[in-house]
């Protein structure tokens, strides 16, 4: 359990660049293919997609729940970045409203 915990965190250190590169392909060029590569690698990898302002859409969970760690930070990526699709699925909205708590109004008002 630990160790995947550890590989995904060790995996998102070289990803989670991965948004802002998408960002400026897409300035320079919206037609590169890279595009569509590094998309695909974030809608796997979904924990380091979080960072970038692309909507994700429904996504495994996988091994995101065996780890508490691993769990808040998911948590608090899709409460940063307001990933509203991925925080109404059944899974994780439990965990986003605990980590919320009564700050709701403050972090996410749009947020039920």
């Amino acid at each position: 359990m630990l160790l995947r915990a550890a590989a995904i965190l060790t995996a998102d250190i070289c990803l989670r660049f991965i948004p802002e590169i998408l960002m400026q392909l897409d300035r320079a060029d919206v037609e590169d293919p890279l595009i569509k590569i590094l998309k695909s690698i974030l809608h796997e990898w979904h924990f380091s997609g979080l960072l970038g302002k692309e909507i994700l859409k429904a996504v495994e969970f996988g091994s995101a729940f065996e780890n508490q760690c691993l769990l808040q930070t998911y948590v608090d990526r899709v409460i940063d970045k307001k990933q509203t699709q991925i925080a109404q699925q059944e899974k994780i909205k439990p965990h986003i409203l605990a980590s919320l708590g009564g700050y709701r109004d403050i972090f996410w008002k749009d947020f039920n």
